[in-house]
């Protein structure tokens, strides 16, 4: 029995060629795999970012609003104090106060100032420094009655800053639940 050449080497050429074809589906099966694993690497490490600064944001707007509320609570205290000084006297002027109130207010002052600029939220932010610069207002009014009023005017503001804090924080609790839902 006479063999051709081309009986003996198509075996050998099915067999290279069988073996190229599987390599080649192994390697796009692998690059596929290694592209959906870089991927989902990617997206854990998005998600774990977004967490973060979500968390950041939620501490600093309530480290904020803390800090809007001991400025609001020395103001008062400290307009208190002058009304009391000017019922006594009869003469408007600005008292020193104790050392703890001051220092309450000049913190207070301070931590809205380092928080704002940390407050991604524009409006925050704008209301944040309204009230900050309400307070300095409310230090140089000429008589009771514009004491009162800036007060009041200052009041209104530390209200409007609460609520759209709250409303921030509501939107990043909800941005947190429909995360959670969506995954």
């Amino acid at each position: 029995m006479v063999v051709s050449i081309d009986q003996q080497l198509l075996p050998i050429f099915s067999f290279a060629a069988g073996f190229a074809a599987k390599w080649l589906a192994d390697w796009q099966q692998s690059s596929r795999q290694t592209r959906r694993e870089r991927e989902a690497r990617l997206d854990a490490r998005r998600d774990r970012l977004e967490q973060e600064q979500i968390s950041f944001q939620r501490q600093t707007l309530l480290a904020a609003q803390e800090s809007s509320a001991r400025l609001m609570r020395g103001m008062g205290k400290a307009h208190h104090a002058d009304i009391i000084a000017f019922r006594l006297s009869g003469k408007w002027k600005k008292n020193y106060l104790p050392e703890g109130d001051a220092e309450a207010i000049r913190q207070g002052i301070e931590d809205i100032i380092k928080y704002s600029v940390r407050i991604r939220d524009v409006e925050a932010r704008g209301l944040l420094d309204r009230f900050r610069e309400g307070s300095n207002y409310v230090e140089f009014v000429e008589g009771p009655d514009e004491a009162d009023q800036a007060l009041l005017s200052m009041s209104k503001l530390y209200e409007a800053v609460n609520a759209r804090i709250g409303h921030v924080l509501r939107s990043l609790d909800d941005h947190d639940l429909l995360g959670v839902a969506g995954k």
